[in-house]
């Protein structure tokens, strides 16, 4: 875990190297008796609001290694309303310089040599390359929205990557949340969390995803990791809009093509149409190189 502080946004920014790390570092918190509060108590009371049964942190690590049914069930009916989606292989331009008889920059030693073709102007061609995908999306989100509703986001990343992916691209996949006033701090009181879920070259594992993405992970986990960095606030503060300063500070997307999941996904409908805009930007972005 890397904590960070931003002064302009009054915020701590907390770095993981993936779901394993988070909860490890939980677990170990809350093993110390001077940790324990209302929140650890009874985190595991509500599984309507979690979105899954799960007893304690041991039954959340066995879950970690099993699958979803209920999560894979939602990937699979994604594919299904994509089934017809179709992307070209992703390509890139170079760009090399052509002599010719008629315009571009003149030579004047190919002039003066009688070499008929004295002109040289550059001239673009298109091959198929491997190209990285840096798809960014906020997990997790305001408590009063529903378990169910919350995932359709995480499902829509998933199947938006393995459509990707199927084509040629190469997807990393990497998660955010950030809320408003979540620590007594008062200096920083804000916080934002980010993860890697999936590397560029990874193979795309839909079981690891679907349960690191899951709200029952946010709403157990994800929650529980802002009680690392100081004394929380009762609920832990309310999601907000994250400024681009806290991808920058993180390295999100460095080097990649970045896209942001819609953040208005709520269900199967709008989860699709945000695959839809994701696979349509792609497109736009590979014709356009």
């Amino acid at each position: 875990m890397l904590q960070m502080l931003s002064k302009a946004q009054s915020a701590k920014v907390i770095v993981f190297s993936g779901a394993s790390e988070m909860v490890q570092l939980v677990r170990e918190h809350y093993r110390n008796p001077q940790n324990v509060n209302s929140w650890s108590r009874g985190v595991f009371k509500s599984a309507g609001w979690i979105g899954r049964k799960v007893d304690s942190w041991e039954h959340l690590e066995q879950l970690m290694d099993s699958p979803w049914t209920e999560g894979l069930a939602a990937i699979a009916r994604m594919k299904g309303q994509l089934a017809d989606a179709q992307l070209e292989e992703p390509t890139s331009v170079s760009r090399r310089h052509q002599w010719n008889e008629e315009d571009g920059e003149l030579s004047v030693d190919r002039f003066m040599d009688n070499n008929d073709s004295y002109y040289r102007r550059p001239v673009k061609s298109r091959r198929k390359a491997p190209k990285i995908i840096s798809i960014t999306c906020a997990i997790g989100g305001h408590c009063g929205e529903t378990a169910e509703a919350l995932f359709w986001r995480s499902a829509g990343m998933i199947t938006a990557c393995r459509l990707l992916e199927d084509a040629g691209y190469s997807c990393e996949i990497n998660l955010y949340f950030r809320s408003l006033r979540t620590y007594t701090d008062y200096e920083y009181p804000n916080s934002f969390v980010s993860l890697p879920a999936k590397e560029a070259g990874q193979e795309l594992d839909e079981q690891v995803l679907v349960n690191c993405m899951s709200t029952w992970f946010f709403r157990t986990v994800g929650i529980s990791c802002l009680e690392l960095s100081g004394t929380c606030t009762q609920g832990h503060g309310a999601p907000y809009p994250y400024p681009k300063e806290f991808f920058d500070m993180v390295g999100m997307g460095q080097g990649c093509v970045p896209l942001e999941f819609a953040s208005g996904v709520r269900d199967l409908k709008s989860a699709v149409e945000g695959v839809k805009q994701i696979l349509q930007r792609v497109e736009e972005g590979n014709s356009s190189d």
